[in-house]
Parts: structure tokens; sequence; C-alpha cells
């Protein structure tokens, strides 16, 4: 089954998630040597950059055509399309693995303002606010936790020195009881800083 990487609107809980029902979600990815430029609505893909984050999923050849003809993609007329598939390798964050995988890149040469982080939904909902995580273990540290939450500078962590995105806020932490007896915890992320090129 072919496989392909979503970075805008296609991604969970975006407006055109319902095109990937059926596809078999395989983590996230992120692209290097790209970037987003803000094409109102949606988001294109262009070549240059420090990277995009997205969504890996295996699809069937029904999802392909459903999704070149949302994404106004016409193999046999070039000229005619919004955006062209191709072939790319993405490293996947949950191991740092390259795979290759189809991803659709803006196709007209159009200046577009550019997306100012490297995941579309934060540039859709920026978070301006707390966000709570549920620990346990070893995790209620709040050190520990800091450590591992200021360490990863993925598209949620602006200011990382290899993307160059700025910085405008740190992290916080939370430590509140939980009425479970958990607090807020730090998943185990991959930064794709850390993955190499």
């Amino acid at each position: 089954m072919p496989e392909i990487w979503v970075y805008g609107t296609l991604r969970q809980g975006m407006p055109a998630d319902m095109l990937m029902r059926g596809a078999r979600f395989r983590g996230l990815g992120w692209l290097n040597r790209v970037q987003l430029a803000d094409l109102g609505t949606y988001p294109g893909l262009i070549e240059g950059g420090p990277g995009v984050l997205g969504e890996l999923y295996q699809v069937t050849p029904r999802h392909l055509k459903a999704l070149d003809q949302y994404e106004d993609c016409f193999p046999d007329r070039p000229d005619a399309s919004l955006y062209f598939r191709r072939s790319v390798r993405v490293r996947r964050l949950a191991d740092g693995q390259p795979v290759t995988v189809d991803a659709y890149f803006y196709a007209l040469k159009r200046p577009a303002p550019r997306v100012e982080v490297p995941c579309y939904r934060v540039h859709c909902h920026p978070r301006d606010s707390l966000q709570y995580l549920l620990c346990y273990g070893s995790n209620m540290s709040r050190k520990r936790l800091e450590d591992r939450v200021v360490r990863c500078r993925t598209c949620v962590q602006p200011g990382c020195p290899a993307t160059g995105w700025p910085s405008t806020r740190r992290p916080s932490t939370a430590t509140e009881p939980s009425p479970m007896r958990s607090g807020p915890v730090a998943p185990k992320i991959v930064c794709p800083c850390a993955l190499p090129p």
C-alpha cells in the first residue's frame, strides 16, 4: 500500500481530515529543507527552509485518487495543477528512521507569506496558555519534567537553534495533583532537531 505524508488541512483534527478516514496512521514525520506558505485557508509546501512536521499514513489507491482531486493535482496535466505529488524521504519521529512517502507540493510560483512555525496546527491554533501533562513516577519531579520538556524542540517548542524559528515563550509546567493520583506527564518525544539530516 502507498504511504503519504500530510502537513496541513488533512492532518487529524483539521478541516479536511475526513478524507483520511480508513487510512492507517503511521505516526508523525519530519521533512527537512521545506517550509509552509500561507495560502489563506490552507498551506502549501515549498522547497527551502528548515523543515515541516506532518503525519504519515498508509493509504489505498482510492485515497490517493480522492487526495489528488482534493489537492487539484492532475498528474497528466501538471500545468493545470495547484499541487503536485512526489516522493520524499521523511524521518519518523517515533524512531528516527527515514521512510519514502509521497507528499503534495505547492505547484504555483506565486509569492505567498511564509508560515513562521514548522507545524500548520500550531500556526492555526497558537498555544497562549498552560498545557497540562499527566505525570507519574519519576516524572513527578518538576526539575526532571522541565528538563524533558525544554530539551524537546519540536514545532510546539519555538526557539530551536536547529530550525531558527523565533522564540516567543518558554514552556510552563504545572504539578497540580490529579483526582486519579497522577498529575501532568511528559511523553517520550524524539525531537526532529536531534535527528540526522
